[in-house]
């Protein structure tokens, strides 16, 4: 999305709002596909029909291409794991243990890399909002210290904050809070 509006002469800035979960999205961890395959498949009866010709974006290294794993293939439970807490258990347990957490921040390190330098190729100004605290994010963090970064430190546990105790998004209050938090810096980062 962002190779095809860096050529709009109206965009001034650009900020990618991160939070720790990216992280495993970007590599289509064990983990998150378990979460894709479990959460959809809590939507409805019909879900593997309609989502038959999905396809989802991950990348396995910081050269390699950009790929796509169909829906069909995204994830397979163990047997049993519908019913069995015990095999659930066991294969969440595996999936964790396949986690590759140094990976998963080595390649979100490259991504926003490559963001920050098609932004500045474009003299377009760059930012990152970390809308978490999470230790891979603060590790993530080191690894881009020369890229304009915004900690919100947002309390997604708030029910003040969120849309608890249906899920933990940020309400209208948590949405003024990040744009308050926010605004500073985008507008010290225009001004640069």
């Amino acid at each position: 999305e962002l190779m095809r509006i860096v050529d709009d002469p109206k965009l001034k800035a650009v900020f990618l709002h991160l939070a720790s979960e990216h992280l495993m999205r970007n590599t289509l961890s064990p983990t998150y596909r378990s979460h894709l395959k479990i959460g959809y498949g809590h939507s409805g009866n019909h879900v593997d029909n309609q989502m038959n010709r999905s396809r989802f974006p991950y990348i396995e290294s910081c050269n390699g291409p950009l790929q796509y794993i169909p829906w069909t293939d995204i994830y397979d439970h163990w047997p049993g794991r519908q019913w069995s807490a015990t095999i659930n258990w066991l294969q969440t347990t595996y999936d964790r243990w396949l986690e590759d957490i140094p990976g998963q921040i080595e390649i979100t390190a490259c991504l926003i890399r490559e963001m920050e330098q098609l932004c500045r190729s474009n003299n377009i100004a760059f930012g990152v909002v970390s809308i978490d605290n999470h230790p891979d994010v603060d590790m993530l963090k080191s690894q881009l210290l020369s890229i304009n970064w915004i900690d919100t430190h947002f309390d997604f546990s708030s029910p003040e904050l969120t849309n608890k105790p249906f899920d933990n998004h940020p309400s209208i209050k948590g949405h003024r809070y990040l744009a308050n938090k926010i605004k500073p810096h985008i507008i010290q980062l225009l001004d640069e």
